[in-house]
């Protein structure tokens, strides 16, 4: 921002000293005038750009979802690991309205997102493109989820198997139960 002081200082003492060059005066008889009169063009022109950038842009309701789906699909260059939605920088607000004025001049989504890949890379993409080496960042979870669903069956099946299964002779000799009672359990069981 503070180029913008040292060129409109520039611009004016310019044209301050054309100004005195016509009525035959030197620009350094009125250095006063020629900073006064830098002050206020830069004044002026930090003022036009805060109204600038603080001027709402009116986007209708496509344009809005276009905006949006930018917003919320690609990182900030500007704020790592964060949304360009939720990017608080001054670069990014200026990247926002950037895009939303060429949304409103009739830019395409495909045409941003063209443009923004080739000016910050493919490293602002949210989530992996679903081809090429992207498509394992898409189906690895899957295939992961699936593998333990199926560790998990087998390991309950097998649980299922071996708790259930008869006692054998030997498993039920080795009780401390006595010959009474295993046969009482034994006439229970035959019974139901």
């Amino acid at each position: 921002m503070l180029w913008l002081f040292d060129v409109g200082g520039r611009i004016l003492a310019l044209m301050t000293a054309l100004i005195h060059q016509e009525r035959g005066t030197l620009p350094s008889q009125c250095k006063g005038k020629r900073i006064f009169f830098s002050c206020l063009f830069g004044l002026l022109l930090l003022i036009h750009g805060i109204v600038v950038a603080e001027a709402p842009l009116e986007l209708n309701d496509q344009q809005l979802d276009i905006f949006q789906s930018l917003e919320s699909s690609l990182l900030s260059p500007f704020c790592p690991g964060r949304l360009l939605r939720d990017c608080p920088s001054s670069a990014a607000a200026e990247l926002k309205y950037d895009l939303k004025l060429k949304i409103q001049s009739g830019a395409t989504e495909e045409d941003l997102r063209k443009e923004l890949f080739e000016k910050f890379g493919s490293d602002i993409r949210a989530a992996p493109e679903a081809k090429g080496i992207g498509l394992l960042a898409w189906y690895a979870p899957l295939a992961f989820l699936l593998v333990g669903f199926l560790i998990i069956y087998r390991r309950s099946r097998n649980r299922a198997r071996t708790s259930m299964a008869p006692l054998s002779p030997q498993q039920t000799k080795s009780s401390n139960l006595s010959e009474g009672m295993l046969q009482r359990i034994e006439d229970e069981l035959n019974a139901s």
